[in-house]
């Protein structure tokens, strides 16, 4: 991954963070990046597609498979709900 393409998703995902409910805005994820609009769209074709890469940064970087990989291998019901819950509750 390019370190723009990095940094626009790290400060894609500081905006998400501190935003109070507000749909994440290309032209704020720019300024936060420090590169123009018309940069950010070369990286990123649309709203949508940012955020997916957003998902995905954020999954790879939080090791989602690691935690969903232990929920799917305690042994009960139970165990399976309380690793979810700790993960959830990390994450959150």
């Amino acid at each position: 991954m390019s370190s723009t393409r990095e940094r626009i998703l790290d400060r894609a995902r500081e905006l998400a963070e501190r935003s109070d409910g507000e749909p994440l805005n290309m032209s704020a994820t720019a300024a936060a990046a420090g590169i123009s609009r018309q940069a950010l769209y070369l990286h990123f074709p649309d709203r949508a597609s940012l955020l997916l890469a957003l998902v995905e940064y954020t999954d790879d970087h939080e090791d989602l498979a690691a935690g969903v990989a232990k929920v799917q291998a305690a042994p009960t019901g139970t165990a399976k709900l309380r690793s979810f819950l700790e993960m959830q509750a990390s994450r959150n």
